[in-house]
């Protein structure tokens, strides 16, 4: 269900743009809470911007922050099956879905990584009774 509502935030355009509000203001809100990382964050800006006004940090870093989210989504699908069949047409339909800006690589990228519990063997750790196995 998490993979579909995914899906729908690269197909639909105002869905996109209402999920990049949303973790904009949530990471705004996090950083402003924190003293400590609302000086490293302006003194990042300072640092990106050096003739900027104090007023106008919060502004860019946002600004920043929604740029980023426009211009790289990566899709990242941890499942416990997925033949290669599944994962290449998965990877092409998302990859045919383009992000709004003119550079050369302006497709949402897509990564799979299958994930299954298994059953202990004991190599590592004999008091372990299971292990996750991993696959790109």
């Amino acid at each position: 269900m998490r993979f579909a509502s995914t899906f729908s935030i690269v197909t639909d355009y105002k869905i996109r743009e209402n999920t990049i509000k949303s973790w904009v203001s949530k990471i705004s809100n996090y950083i402003y809470n924190d003293d400590e990382l609302t000086k490293r964050t302006s003194k990042w800006i300072k640092e990106l911007y050096p003739d900027i006004n104090e007023m106008q940090i919060a502004l860019r870093f946002n600004e920043i922050l929604k740029q980023a989210f426009e211009n790289s989504i990566k899709i990242v699908l941890i499942i416990d099956e997925l033949t290669n069949e599944q994962k290449d047409t998965i990877k092409n339909i998302i990859g045919a879905f383009k992000l709004n800006n003119n550079s050369k690589n302006n497709s949402i990228e897509f990564a799979s990584y299958v994930v299954r519990l298994e059953q202990k063997v004991n190599i590592v750790d004999d008091n372990a009774q299971y292990a996750l196995s991993y696959q790109e």
